[in-house]
């Protein structure tokens, strides 16, 4: 018997989903384990996800879990800030889209105050910038009409 829906659910969708992989990637060549094909890695990660879903489903005719609460606050901040970084890098380019996704994901948690976001939001950004742009000479644009 079924104790837990979420959980069978959630298990199902992964067996279909490491299934589906696995199914897919037998279009492509697997070659062998010394050279292996394009079609190698998603078929054992499809194996993988799929096996996991296997005893998560197992799991979930033995397990009583209580409803869980959405902790709504981070996840509304948390897409916000996807979502902005999203819409934002490609007007405005990747420092400002960077800035503006890091200040919208501290504020997921309840106790930021509002001047030490805006320290450690510059201070990724700029990380971000020497990483990306100066280390490893990804050609951004930094700042749409500056940089």
């Amino acid at each position: 018997m079924i104790k837990d829906y979420r959980l069978f659910w959630s298990a199902l969708g992964l067996v279909a989903l490491g299934g589906t992989f696995a199914l897919l990637s037998l279009g492509y060549p697997l070659g062998t384990l010394h050279r292996m094909g394009p079609g190698f890695f998603p078929l054992v990660l499809g194996f993988i996800l799929a096996g996991l879903g296997l005893v998560i489903l197992l799991g979930a005719g033995t397990q009583t879990l209580g409803a869980a609460k959405v902790a709504w606050r981070p996840l509304g901040f948390i897409s916000a800030a996807i979502l902005a970084f999203g819409l934002l890098i490609g007007p405005f380019g990747l420092l400002p889209a960077t800035f503006v996704a890091a200040l919208l994901s501290a504020f997921a948690d309840a106790s930021s105050r509002p001047l030490p976001v805006v320290v450690y939001s510059a201070v990724l950004t700029a990380g971000v910038w020497a990483v990306f742009v100066l280390v490893l000479g990804i050609p951004f644009t930094a700042i749409r009409g500056v940089l």
